[in-house]
């Protein structure tokens, strides 16, 4: 995975996304690029101060059951997310 897409490991060693250090218009290209980089059965988190529930459904359009979404947080400042890739 690109070093750009990668903010950080939390301790556990989970990749993690804070698009609250991305532009608005580059989060969801972002996190499909972070997706698609990811290998199968492999995951990262996303951190964003706002609501993914566009993107959530934007994964479920695009990539059907090729992810499981997990949310960790939900608000009302922060929301995480564990995203994982599943086989096609």
């Amino acid at each position: 995975m690109p070093l750009e897409l990668i903010q950080g490991r939390d301790t556990a060693g989970v990749m993690v996304l804070d698009l609250r250090k991305i532009a608005p218009p580059e989060r969801c290209f972002r996190v499909f690029q972070a997706f698609e980089a990811t290998r199968v059965q492999d995951d990262f988190c996303i951190v964003s101060d706002t609501d993914p529930q566009l993107l959530k459904k934007q994964f479920e359009m695009e990539m059907k059951d090729r992810f499981e979404w997990n949310d960790l947080q939900s608000g009302p400042d922060i929301w995480q997310v564990l995203i994982v890739k599943r086989g096609k």
